[in-house]
């Protein structure tokens, strides 16, 4: 068996115990809770604590290394608070505990803090999505999902279609909770969009509104 044909085999062996890790774990419940935007998330603790005990069950072990950390950019919310917003790469060591093999890999994170904590936030951030996503846990989230942040319709109810490309009923009553939430009138919001009335802001700008509320983006006029 020559260099490139070992190298194989110990990939594989590598990828066939990190299998047995991703079918320990399928499903991480959102155990997190964040309060002043409303939404629920998987914490890295949880996701530690899940993943590695299958991981040491399978004779997998991770190490991870910062690489480069850039500073992006600031922020200011609503309350006054200035966030610094960080971004890291990290190197990622996937290793075989019985044949030493190891398995490299770059991931970024990034992560914001009103303190000197954004480079630790973005660490830890990437370490919980190399995570969830090397194994493929499942946690109910889907970025692409357009229809998200809009509110679970009741079983046997068809969700409501945007009519005309504009935000429905639902999704106005959406932006209202979250101008209530942080404080913002939500005529500054149909400022913000150059929009008459809350309800003329496109169904394509709903994720972006509510982001722009919850990150203090909206200018008071």
């Amino acid at each position: 068996m020559n260099t490139s044909q070992d190298e194989m085999a110990l990939r594989a062996k590598l990828a066939t115990k990190m299998l047995k890790v991703m079918e320990a774990v399928t499903r991480i419940v959102k155990g997190g809770n964040n309060v002043t935007q409303d939404y629920k998330y998987v914490t890295e603790t949880d996701t530690v604590a899940a993943v590695r005990k299958a991981m040491i069950r399978a004779g997998v072990m991770l190490t991870m290394s910062a690489t480069a950390s850039d500073y992006q950019h600031e922020y200011t919310t609503k309350n006054g608070s200035k966030f610094r917003v960080v971004r890291v790469n990290v190197k990622v060591n996937w290793i075989d505990t019985e044949t030493g093999y190891t398995m490299t890999e770059y991931f970024d994170g990034e992560g914001s803090d009103s303190g000197d904590k954004a480079l630790y936030k973005a660490i830890t951030g990437a370490e919980k999505y190399v995570l969830l996503k090397t194994f493929l846990i499942a946690t109910g989230d889907d970025p692409e999902r357009e229809d998200k942040a809009t509110d679970p319709k009741p079983a046997g109810k068809a969700p409501e279609t945007p009519q005309g490309g504009k935000v429905n009923a639902s999704q106005v009553k959406m932006i209202h909770k979250k101008c209530d939430a942080a404080k913002v009138n939500y005529r500054d919001v149909c400022a913000h969009f150059k929009v008459d009335h809350l309800e003329d802001i496109p169904f394509a700008k709903l994720n972006e509104a509510l982001a722009a509320i919850s990150d203090g983006k909206i200018k008071t006029t």
